[in-house]
């Protein structure tokens, strides 16, 4: 039960008011006093009548949520800058202090792309109930390119220890900045690239006592909202699935730790045929999943998983502009195809049209049109560096299997199947 003392002067005129803290919501409560001098005590009044305090929940829906473009510290004029969320001051907290805000993201293009929301992260609302909250927002950007415009939208919701907001209306699209022609190659960081994993929620990150209060006062309510800011992520949101790669117009790199560490060389590297139609300035850092089918002749079934990762397919059965749309508008960020074993250099024997080490991008010869709905890099390797990625760098599917290094038959291997047929 809620008690509250203290110093009261019978013989001043202020009336007598008392603030008490920690009661639940939607609850009835009746009060009584008495006063005390020294150590007597006057008897307890009569009980007031009962009185329900308001019934708290989640904060309502942010309204005028809003994106803008802010260079990054340090870099270079020109270079691409942060996506700068601007969530407005929250007047009406829903009863209980925000604690956090939720932020997703989508392509505006809903026909190259999926069109689905992916969620970025929490973030401390901080003082967000004193003034605007701006929230930077860094990876999973494509820049835009060679009059392809990319363009997202974002959205945003309040939590705090009874519940989460509803999502605000999208922001207005905010187009990324136009890489310059010639301009330094840039890096878009997938999943598994950043240094810090986005957090899910901010529950429980006041000082100790004001935790513990909350677990006491609010503990079925914070178990609830814990859960249902859990199941905002899907499962592979925070899942690795692969190796981490550095999909490059030059060459695939591959690390399982240790990226971006100071001098520290990738585990494998491998030459890399950049498609024609991909951007030329633009490169992916990301986990490796395997599609699913292999060949990506058909609806993938691994979809999720592929999402803000680079995509690894093989060829066969359907066109490469097939393959790239299927993955884009799985949500990957770039696709890597290893050949089937038929070639023995990145050269126009491989795909004719083309020649790696004359600065010729492949499938050049392929008609415009299919290309121009294709945003993201798209990349040929050759089956004997597929085959040495596989097998020493597990790359799975996102669903508990694991592509064979068998799958693309090694230069040596090809020789040998030819001499016996001699």
């Amino acid at each position: 039960m809620p008690r509250h003392s203290r110093s009261y002067d019978p013989f001043g005129d202020a009336a007598f008011d008392v603030t008490v803290t920690g009661m639940l919501p939607g609850r009835p409560y009746r009060w009584r006093a008495r006063v005390a001098y020294g150590e007597a005590s006057g008897p307890w009044s009569d009980w007031t009548r009962s009185h329900e305090t308001g019934t708290n929940g989640a904060p309502p829906a942010i309204e005028g949520l809003s994106a803008a473009l802010v260079p990054r510290a340090g870099a270079p004029p020109g270079a691409p800058g942060l996506a700068h969320v601007v969530v407005p001051r929250q007047t009406d907290d829903g009863g209980d202090p925000i604690v956090g805000i939720l932020v997703r993201a989508r392509h505006a293009d809903g026909v190259a792309f999926d069109g689905n929301w992916r969620r970025l992260g929490s973030f401390p609302a901080g003082d967000v109930d004193l003034g605007p909250l701006h929230i930077d927002v860094d990876g999973g950007l494509l820049p835009s390119h060679d009059g392809k415009v990319h363009a997202y939208e974002f959205s945003a919701a309040c939590y705090n220890r009874l519940g989460v907001g509803a999502w605000s209306a999208p922001s207005p699209a905010l187009a990324t900045p136009l890489l310059p022609a010639g301009a330094r190659r840039h890096v878009v960081d997938g999943h598994g690239a950043a240094l810090k994993k986005p957090a899910k929620h901010h529950l429980g990150d006041d000082d100790d006592d004001a935790a513990a209060r909350g677990a006491e006062l609010y503990g079925a309510a914070l178990r609830h909202v814990s859960r249902e800011l859990d199941e905002l992520f899907d499962a592979h949101a925070h899942a690795a699935h692969g190796p981490l790669a550095l999909a490059t117009g030059e060459h695939l790199e591959i690390w399982t730790e240790g990226f971006r560490a100071p001098l520290r060389e990738p585990q494998h590297r491998a030459d890399a045929w950049l498609c024609h139609w991909s951007p030329p300035h633009v490169s992916v850092a990301a986990e490796l999943v395997a599609a699913d089918p292999l060949l990506g002749d058909g609806p993938l079934a691994n979809a999720p998983a592929l999402a803000h990762r680079i995509a690894f397919m093989k060829r066969g059965a359907v066109p490469f502009v097939s393959k790239a749309l299927a993955a884009q508008r799985a949500g990957a960020l770039a696709l890597v195809v290893a050949d089937d074993g038929d070639c023995d250099g990145l050269d126009q024997y491989c795909v004719p049209g083309g020649d790696r080490a004359r600065g010729e991008g492949f499938a050049r010869l392929d008609l415009p049109r299919p290309w121009l709905d294709v945003h993201i890099p798209v990349l040929l390797v050759l089956a004997d560096d597929a085959a040495h990625i596989l097998e020493h760098f597990p790359v799975s599917d996102g669903a508990g299997g694991v592509v064979p290094a068998s799958h693309f038959p090694r230069a040596a291997e090809t020789e040998e199947d030819e001499h016996q047929e001699l």
